[in-house]
């Protein structure tokens, strides 16, 4: 049943998410083909112009066929221009498009699963909802295991969007891209640093991010069921209350738990050869008090649910 409600749900957010995030995507590899292509233009014809004599013959009256030239190459200059003009603006507005739709698709999931969750347990779809032979705990499962997949998806999508982006900035702009020995030495050093030294830590703080990044939608739900189970009318105003103070609390006791349980291993700090251990330790620390946050706002969504819905 969980294999048959997750399907109908990313089904469902697909509608919206989809052509989204195909724009984007599509934006992006435009972009970045079009600006590959001006570039290869660019380089083939500073590569094939002529040579510039440094001692042309200026002597003589210029002849009518001359005059004749010098009008045909000026219209054709003026006729370039326009055009070039025109391929600017146009370049610039989807370059402004795709700058927004970047924007927009990283609201977007977050937007439309947070009212699908409203929706699904809090209006009229609610008693439909409700009468599935789905437990509780299926439908909060559903809901966060598609937030999960559509904010993964989003994230490789606006990565490859970006990429392809940046690759056409590059081909039309090399040198932008070139660095002084200087700059690469010192940028070996850093990445030899913090890679050679601090590898555990690193690897610590994205397994802290992720947990953190799940918790923090169970929280979000929680706070929907809160602000609906306190609040008949004005919803949106009571939900967005409830999500600014139990945020605030839980961060504020997230972070006196972490500095409390990290007091037994701040003299690692002092010591280079365990700095890096003393980073993975607080981030283990953050980890199990993140996880602490999902459970805790996980069991009080489901409990609200279950014996404090209000549909009316």
């Amino acid at each position: 049943m969980f294999a048959k409600c997750l399907k109908y749900e990313l089904k469902a957010t697909s509608r919206v998410l989809v052509p989204l995030l195909a724009c984007v995507l599509a934006l992006g590899i435009i972009l970045g083909a079009v600006m590959g292509v001006m570039g290869i233009i660019s380089n083939s014809i500073e590569t094939d112009a002529p040579p510039v004599e440094e001692n042309g013959d200026a002597a003589g009256d210029p002849t009518i066929g001359d005059i004749i030239d010098g009008v045909e190459d000026a219209k054709d200059d003026t006729v370039v221009t326009v055009i070039s003009v025109i391929v600017g603006a146009v370049f610039s507005l989807l370059m402004i498009g795709f700058f927004i739709m970047l924007i927009v698709c990283s609201v977007s999931v977050f937007v439309l699963m947070v009212r699908r969750f409203y929706t699904s347990f809090f209006t009229d779809e609610g008693y439909l909802t409700f009468t599935l032979p789905v437990t509780v705990d299926c439908h909060l499962l559903t809901k966060t295991l598609s937030m999960i997949i559509w904010s993964a998806i989003s994230a490789v999508v606006t990565a490859l969007a970006v990429g392809a982006f940046i690759l056409g900035i590059f081909l039309i702009s090399p040198e932008s891209f070139t660095m002084s020995e200087y700059d690469k030495l010192a940028l070996e050093a850093v990445v030899s640093q913090i890679f050679g030294g601090y590898g555990g830590t690193i690897a610590f703080s994205v397994i802290a991010g992720v947990i953190s990044a799940i918790s923090s939608y169970f929280l979000l739900f929680f706070s929907i069921s809160v602000g609906c189970m306190i609040a008949k009318k004005h919803r949106f105003l009571a939900c967005a209350g409830a999500y600014l103070v139990i945020n605030g609390v839980v961060s504020e006791v997230i972070a006196i738990a972490a500095s409390v349980a990290s007091l037994p291993f701040y003299s690692m700090s002092y010591n280079d050869s365990m700095a890096d251990l003393y980073g993975m330790t607080i981030m283990l620390i953050y980890t199990l008090l993140y996880v602490a946050q999902g459970v805790g706002c996980y069991f009080g969504t489901r409990w609200i649910l279950k014996n404090r819905i209000n549909l009316e």
